[in-house]
């Protein structure tokens, strides 16, 4: 999930510039077969299904400009933090079934998921999948179970539906480094209770290379986000990765974003081509 201290979001990094696919107009004009068929039914077929549904951008548009339509304060974030901070204190419960977590740990909390202490991404995976799992220790209450730590919940996995449901479109993440120059911006990301959990990457049914392009696309992005790319597999073996080693593109952001210092981003793990939940 994660790409290393101040590195770029593998799940904000995972999707190449719009403009490269013909279906994504950058004028504003109607688009193809890829949106209509394809991104506008699925955040309907999930709203339809109780997610809350972001847009951020109007189809069409080059770039998003306004990071409060994705449920952000700048596109340097790539957590929904509010709704992460909102969503721990909920699930959350002290011993008289009510939210027990202050303010101070809950930002504790967030900021334990969102800045991994690791460079190294698979070392970065490791430990936040352990905080996704098994939860944050934390300080307890002078009163309660004799002042022991306890341990907080990111999601609520005994009662899925009391999870909080996300899907944005046209999630925008500027490129570290590039003052809002560059950015990427994948076709829909999903968060439960605001962390970034799949990537959708959206391709027209008809298409030829329906699997294979999309994950050309998110390997080429890869250095981007500062990861290694995968070797070749030896001879008489198989792999499902691109030994493609084009750069990855990027868009040209017409609005630059304000920097935000000291964050380490987190990603998605999945890949897919259609519409599917």
């Amino acid at each position: 999930m994660y790409g290393g201290k101040r590195k770029a979001l593998p799940v904000a990094q995972s999707t190449l510039e719009r403009t490269e696919s013909g279906d994504n107009m950058a004028d504003g004009t109607a688009r193809g077969p890829e949106y209509t068929q394809v991104e506008r039914p699925l955040p309907d077929q999930l709203a339809q299904l109780g997610r809350t549904h972001l847009a951020g951008a109007k189809p069409g548009t080059p770039a998003p400009t306004d990071p409060s339509k994705s449920g952000r304060t700048n596109f340097s974030e790539v957590f929904l933090e509010e709704r992460l901070k909102r969503q721990i204190s909920a699930i959350n419960k002290g011993p008289d079934g009510k939210p027990w977590l202050d303010e101070r740990r809950v930002s504790q909390a967030v900021s334990a998921l969102t800045r991994v202490a690791t460079p190294a991404l698979l070392d970065a995976n490791q430990k936040a999948t352990e905080l996704l799992l098994g939860g944050f220790t934390i300080e307890g209450l002078p009163d309660w179970d004799g002042g022991r730590d306890q341990r907080v919940r990111y999601i609520n996995w005994e009662n899925p539906l009391r999870n909080e449901f996300t899907v944005v479109s046209q999630f925008r993440v500027d490129i570290p480094g590039t003052q809002g120059r560059k950015c990427i911006v994948p076709d829909e990301v999903l968060f439960v209770n605001g962390i970034p959990i799949a990537l959708i990457e959206c391709k027209k049914p008809e298409s030829t290379r329906l699997i294979r392009e999309p994950i050309e696309q998110h390997l080429r992005i890869w250095p981007t986000a500062g990861a290694r790319r995968p070797q070749r597999a030896a001879s008489g073996s198989s792999t499902p990765c691109s030994s493609s080693s084009r750069r990855p593109a990027t868009r040209r952001c017409s609005a630059p974003s304000p920097a935000r210092p000291n964050t380490t981003p987190p990603g998605a793990t999945r890949t897919r081509s259609s519409p599917r939940t």
